[in-house]
């Protein structure tokens, strides 16, 4: 500071601003990049999807995507996946078949996975066609993932749900 000759018994006053916001904003996004890292790298992932097989027919296939991008080993995992009454399940299957058992809603699909490893991804897929006409969109509900992470008891993941 450049203050000017101050003679004795006189006084001088020296004003300063702490700005803090930029402060703020780099903390703020230094946050925002941790919890996008750690929901990109070290979470699992339960992708559903749908596909128009054969427009004909009216088949859809939908696939399930399963990945572990967490840094542990996951156990006793299952996948439960549920088909409304509306729909027929093709039995032909391009992977694992799953347990199928009939419900009061329709159909609830089980694949026992047994473990997934970090970084593993493993792929569902079946075939439903509807028994009555759909007209406009209809809504699958959302693929369920259970396991056991360490010593953690059940842990459940949910997809997002598909519309037809």
């Amino acid at each position: 500071w450049l203050v000017p000759r101050i003679a004795p018994n006189e006084t001088y006053v020296i004003e300063y601003k702490i700005i803090l916001y930029p402060i703020w904003i780099i903390a703020i996004l230094i946050v925002i990049s941790i919890i996008f890292i750690y929901s990109k790298y070290y979470t699992i992932f339960v992708v559903k999807r749908s596909f128009v097989e054969s427009r004909e027919e009216k088949d859809w296939k939908i696939t399930i995507e399963v990945k572990n991008a967490r840094r542990r080993k996951l156990t006793n995992v299952v996948l439960i996946d549920k088909v409304p009454s509306i729909f027929k399940i093709s039995t032909k299957f391009d992977f694992a078949k799953p347990e199928i058992i009939r419900k009061p809603f329709g159909f609830e699909l089980i694949w026992d996975i047994g473990t997934l490893e970090q970084d593993e991804e493993r792929v569902f897929s079946y075939r439903i066609k509807p028994i009555v006409e759909i007209v406009g969109k209809f809504k699958l509900p959302r693929a369920i993932l259970k396991f056991k992470e360490g010593r953690k008891e059940k842990v459940i993941v949910l997809s997002k749900s598909v519309t037809i």
